[in-house]
């Protein structure tokens, strides 16, 4: 059995840029990855020449790692304009979000995120980054909102990003967190990448050796100062075991005591989502001119060519079957222009990822990474949910260059 210096188990884009340093340094390493296709929750779908994602969709000018990737392969932008994009509100459209947004007087969401500060005794954004109140989702709630001039109805249409909204709250790391920390720069940008976020996989994954496809991990044991790694077809040893992939398809494998005990101590600080992407064609479009649109369920959808569209609906811990879904947009559009609905729900394979839920006290305890990326001697993960940029690319990306930069 051949020595690795690290087994790398999963090849999303952790795995990937992982990986790739590994390549630089030339240590040897082996990638293990459950299904037949790398890549993780990045994920574009072709269809007659047209690029839907059903997993990541976007990125940020501020997310320093992630474009300097996309610089460094020499990959082309496409600017998101989220504020212009039409909106389905109460059963009728409306032209634009600025547009229904202007009818209405609220506070601004940095002076709203920076009152909430206030009343935690947190002096400064980068404060909240390193002490992030236990208690917050005691005062970020729909009644605190609302006493502050933000109706609870209209609040997921008011904070720009991905809003994870629940019956009673906004989650902040979705919602004020994500513009604060993001978008708080009047040139700050969201952008997609043409052809697809598949085209970053495959550039990132380009010089990978031999990666060990729809091979599932069983089991890590230690031998003296090895550990063992064991798959459905073989046992790996290596100094270091990295897992990149997400905490609940780890929790399926057999793990030293230590290592056991922590991953079940995450476990219990996080939910898992029901979040679902697709796409969805139509015979008519009532806004030929816009690329973006909203709704108040939330549905979000981006035009990907005359009349397919690219289908979002985030986690709102309430189940959303094809059957309404489809009423659904039949309502927003009129009856009989559905011509085809085709989804992918992230709770099926490949997309089981893990959806952190931060209202339970526990923000500062994930935050602090240097604690949770090392699972037990030798045995370490990484992803989103241990970094405190709330994009889980870039996320990603900076919890491994933190794992890189200690013990690597």
């Amino acid at each position: 059995m051949d020595k690795l210096d690290t087994v790398i188990v999963g090849a999303g884009i952790g795995g990937l840029y992982l990986a790739e340093f590994l390549e630089q340094k030339n240590l040897p390493y082996c990638m293990v990855e459950a299904s037949q296709r790398l890549g993780g929750r990045i994920h574009t779908h072709v269809v007659d020449g047209v690029s839907f994602e059903l997993g990541a969709a976007r990125v940020l000018s501020s997310q320093t790692r992630a474009m300097q990737l996309i610089q460094r392969f020499s990959l082309e932008l496409e600017e998101h304009v989220v504020s212009d994009a039409s909106i389905y509100w109460e059963g009728n459209w409306h032209d634009s979000l600025n547009g229904l947004l202007s009818t209405f007087h609220y506070p601004e969401p940095l002076d709203l995120f920076h009152e909430m500060l206030a009343e935690a005794e947190i002096a400064s954004l980068k404060e909240f980054e390193l002490h992030a109140p236990k208690d917050w989702d005691t005062i970020l709630t729909k009644d605190w909102l609302a006493s502050k001039g933000v109706p609870f109805k209209f609040a997921k249409l008011y904070f720009l990003g991905d809003i994870d909204v629940n019956l009673s709250q906004i989650t902040l790391y979705e919602s004020l967190y994500f513009y604060a920390a993001n978008l708080k720069e009047p040139e700050a940008k969201i952008y997609r990448l043409k052809d697809g976020m598949g085209r970053l996989i495959a550039h990132l994954s380009s010089k990978i050796k031999d990666p060990l496809m729809g091979e599932t991990v069983q089991k890590v044991t230690y031998h003296g100062k090895e550990v063992h790694v064991t798959t459905t077809e073989r046992t790996l040893e290596a100094r270091n075991v990295v897992f990149t992939c997400s905490l609940n398809a780890l929790q399926r494998v057999q793990l030293p005591h230590e290592a056991r005990k922590n991953l079940e101590q995450w476990l219990r600080i996080g939910h898992y989502g029901k979040s679902l992407k697709g796409r969805i064609t139509l015979n008519q479009n009532p806004y030929p001119n816009q690329s973006y649109m909203l709704s108040d369920d939330p549905i979000r959808m981006l035009r990907r060519s005359a009349f397919d569209w690219e289908l979002y609906v985030p986690s709102l811990n309430q189940s959303w079957s094809e059957e309404t879904l489809r009423e659904r947009v039949e309502e927003m559009f009129g009856e009989n222009t559905l011509v085809e609905l085709k989804l992918q729900n992230y709770m099926d394979a490949p997309f089981y990822g893990c959806y952190w839920n931060y209202t339970r006290g526990n923000f500062n305890r994930i935050f602090d990474a240097s604690q949770t990326l090392q699972l037990a001697s030798s045995i370490y993960c990484v992803g989103e949910h241990f970094s405190m940029n709330p994009n889980w690319i870039e996320g990603t990306l900076e919890s491994v260059s933190n794992l890189i930069n200690t013990h690597v």
